[in-house]
């Protein structure tokens, strides 16, 4: 990368790699290039110097945003000001001072070259991942525990808050002379995440084969493998922080394959939660310290406080520290709340006080970038002095208030709404889920109805499409339990039931759409006719097809009463053919989905475009036009793989393997179902596992056909790991179709006609057509491969008629190949 400007004023300087002089301000020049804003200055101070509003124009972003950028990068000597006077006002005009920035790596780490016409700066960048454990000052007894963390390998650390889990933890790895991986959970963390973070780790104790494997996207078995066994042979201590904030399945997987596979890998977990995530960990229930360590702790403070106070505090850590800290006064657990609000008030500067106050707005963790912009001003001393008082806790690029504090902090602020709103205002300007997810959050605190609704609206939909369905669900529960307008708790509890549905939850989605319905009836005819919606979809998902395309006609209907709302006409359009189809309509759903094409293509509303490109690849799928059929999904599945929508891609990927594997091109169809699988895999907890099952169902089916049977058998036992209980419908399908076919195969007539016909029960419950025909093949040509012809030739007929019924073209075709004697 290069940057042209005036001549630079950078010294030539080494700085080595030494964590302290990474940590220097230069270091921090990994930051600037890893921030769009700050390189969108750099390049317009390239051309020519600005002044802070002219950016702030140019840039669209506000002039304080733009102002404390510019500020961090002349800091860093990148760029510079000189005084000219404007309307009769000195105002500082900003020039760059680099000619030339270079990223060069060496053995996988970044270093940059920082050049002037007549000198050169080489700085080696900081870790951009941070994965050591929290610095710890006072520390007193916890003797046993230190002890068993020494002693045994795998170790669970339970408690309540502040009851001093972490501060154990980082004791122990301060002190063990064993390379430390540290990470803190987060809702939003992923495996890949974790695995990412863990290959920058063993790269910097010069292990760098996993990030080789990470950079060129091997398989995630490989990757998971290879982690694991590099982890045990650097002799490696994975400390595993808040574990309760884990979200993601594959997390929960992965900690379950250390447990299992290498017993001598030191795993420690600390969690609020009592119980430990898979078999095998020695658990601490950590309790309170001992009369005579809580007066240690008090005494190495500086502090004296009588028997009594000390023995009412419980030995509970916090508690015991912000005493220490606060006064010499008796103070027990009863009035430890309004003692901390006291010293908020009084003993903290006004900046000290005010950066509390706002830090204990955010919903997790933050950066300083969030906190100054949310203030206003540069915050940094203030945030170092509430660090050193032990208020709030330094996470190395991040900050974090304890949750009584910020309880207390909460209740002191004067106006919280207005510090929701400037949060909810910086996040918004992000453009990425994660940051529109805690738009959503502090727009719902501060009461901004009008934005909170405008997000959701424009946001939602691709949130949860882009595979962040989870995090946004646990923040509309969470505001949908406050005191709102109905029309914003409607808008709220939409996307709740959406979320529920895509999980498979429908009878929680119907009865959520139903309430909304009725909030919105007469109110908000978007948000009732979207409820509507919901609940068409729903009631089609749960089988009752007829009503489901009643309702649907009634929301098309509706919108005739209202402007502009093409999307919501598309949306319904798409519905209404899906039901259609169900219904064995297939010529109309292929002409409502030629509606629902045309209405996106207008709109440019690419998103919905593909989307119904695919449901019209798929109807002429069931009307055997194979051809025709795989085109359209394929082209779906490289719009909306390009835009980041994994899940609908993934499910594009599934039905072209079938298509593939009915046209005789099987090596074809067994790798886009391999891909689809490992989709699913990542993002089966979004989806409720439904398709991940049909998809290793159909997988198990594929190797069957292809004589590898033993594969077969493998995937089988995997797809068994998703079976939610004995009466899991779909899984009997799956596992029945499956199962029966390969016993055919090995000529196990006996076991196929039990797993056929469990199939056959399954599908009818179910009540899918498509699946109540495939178990009506499968069954056939099972009797025909023993030479019942008369026995397959009756079920044959079945599935003519049922075919035929709802025009599903595809099994007629089917059928007469089988009779013809080939195999499917």
């Amino acid at each position: 990368m290069t940057i042209n400007g005036d001549e630079g004023s950078l010294t030539g300087e080494y700085l080595g790699q030494r964590k302290e002089k990474a940590d220097s301000v230069f270091g921090k020049i990994g930051d600037v290039l890893s921030d769009e804003i700050s390189l969108r200055i750099l390049g317009l101070l390239s051309q020519r110097p600005h002044f802070v509003k002219n950016i702030a124009r140019i840039l669209d972003k506000p002039e304080s945003r733009i102002s404390e950028r510019v500020s961090s990068l002349r800091r860093l000597g990148m760029v510079d000001y000189h005084w000219r006077r404007i309307d009769g006002k000195n105002v500082k005009e900003y020039f760059i001072t680099t000619n030339r920035i270079e990223i060069s790596f060496s053995s996988g780490r970044p270093i940059f070259h920082v050049k002037r016409r007549d000198s050169a700066t080489v700085i080696h960048a900081p870790d951009f991942i941070d994965f050591t454990p929290p610095r710890i000052s006072r520390f007193v007894g916890r003797k046993a525990e230190l002890k068993v963390l020494d002693e045994k390998s795998k170790v669970f650390i339970s408690g309540i808050s502040g009851i001093g889990k972490t501060y154990v933890i980082a004791k122990y790895a301060s002190e063990t002379n064993r390379p430390v991986f540290w990470h803190a959970m987060r809702e939003v963390d992923s495996l890949d995440h974790l695995l990412s973070k863990m290959s920058s780790f063993l790269e910097s104790i010069g292990r760098n084969n996993l990030s080789r494997m990470v950079a060129v996207s091997a398989s995630r078995r490989m990757i998971v493998d290879y982690c694991i066994s590099e982890l045990r042979k650097t002799k490696s201590v994975i400390f595993l922080d808040d574990f309760q904030m884990c979200r993601d399945k594959n997390i929960l997987a992965f900690i379950n394959d250390i447990s299992l596979s290498e017993p001598s890998l030191k795993v420690i977990i600390i969690s609020k939660e009592s119980t430990p995530p898979t078999k095998g960990y020695y658990v601490i229930n950590l309790g309170g310290l001992s009369y005579e360590e809580s007066r240690q702790l008090l005494l190495d403070a500086g502090k004296k406080h009588d028997p009594q106070t000390i023995s009412s505090l419980g030995g509970y850590p916090l508690a015991i520290s912000l005493i220490g800290r606060v006064s010499e006064e008796k103070v027990t657990i009863d009035t430890l709340t309004s003692t901390l609000a006291n010293e908020i008030r009084d003993e903290l500067s006004g900046g000290e006080r005010e950066v509390l106050l706002v830090s204990a707005a955010f919903r997790d963790a933050f950066t300083t970038e969030e906190l100054n912009y949310a203030l206003d001003r540069e915050a940094r001393s203030d945030l170092e002095a509430l660090i050193k008082r032990g208020l709030i806790s330094d996470r190395g690029k991040s900050y974090y208030v304890h949750e009584f504090v910020r309880g207390v902090a909460s209740s002191l602020q004067r106006d919280p709404k207005s510090i929701h709103e400037r949060l909810g205002q910086y996040y918004a300007f992000d453009e990425n889920p994660i940051s529109t997810i805690e738009a959503i959050y502090h727009f719902g605190e501060s009461g901004n109805s009008d934005y909170l609704i405008k997000l959701i609206r424009e946001n939602a939909a691709i949130i949860a499409d882009s595979g962040f369905s989870e995090p946004l669900l646990s923040v509309l529960n969470l505001l949908s339990k406050k005191k709102l307008h109905p029309i914003t708790r409607g808008w709220i509890l939409l996307w709740v039931a959406k979320i529920e549905q895509m999980k498979g939850n429908y009878v929680l989605a119907k009865d959520l759409s139903e309430k909304i319905i009725v909030i919105s009836r007469g109110k908000d005819d978007e948000l009732n006719i979207r409820a509507n919606l919901w609940l068409g979809q729903t009631l089609n998902a749960l089988g009752k097809n007829e009503e489901s395309l009643e309702i649907l006609k009634g929301s098309l209907a509706a919108l005739k009463k209202m402007s502009d709302k093409k999307d919501l006409e598309g949306d319904i359009l798409l519905s209404l053919a899906w039901t259609s189809a169900d219904l064995g309509m297939l010529p109309q759903a292929q002409e409502l989905l030629a509606r629902a094409i045309d209405v996106y293509e207008k709109m440019g509303n690419m998103r919905n475009y593909f989307s119904a490109t695919f449901y019209r690849g798929y109807n002429n799928y069931l009307m055997g036009k194979l051809v025709e059929g795989v085109k359209d999904m394929e082209d779906a599945y490289s719009g909306l793989f390009e835009m980041n929508r994994i899940i609908s891609a993934s499910a594009c990927l599934l039905h072209v393997s079938f298509v593939y594997w009915r046209l005789g091109n099987t090596r074809r169809a067994h790798l886009i179902l391999n891909r689809s699988i490992e989709i699913y895999k990542d993002q089966h907890e979004e989806l409720g596992d439904e398709h991940l099952r049909l998809s290793l169902c159909y997988s198990a089916i594929f190797s069957a056909f292809a004589g590898k049977i033993e594969k077969a058998e493998k995937i089988l036992k995997e797809l068994g790991s998703f079976r939610r209980g004995d009466d899991d419908v779909l899984a009997n399908l799956a596992e029945g179709l499956a199962r029966g076919i390969i016993s055919a195969q090995k000529k196990d007539w006996l076991e196929s006609d039990r797993y056929l016909t469990s199939a056959e029960s399954a599908a009818d419950v179910y009540a899918d057509h498509y699946f109540i025909c495939e178990s009506k093949k499968w069954k056939g040509w099972m009797l025909m491969k023993q030479g019942f012809t008369d026995r397959a030739m009756k079920k044959f007929e079945e599935l003519r008629s049922e075919s035929s019924k709802f025009g599903l073209k595809i099994f007629e075709d089917d059928v007469r190949r089988l009779l013809e004697g080939q195999e499917i």
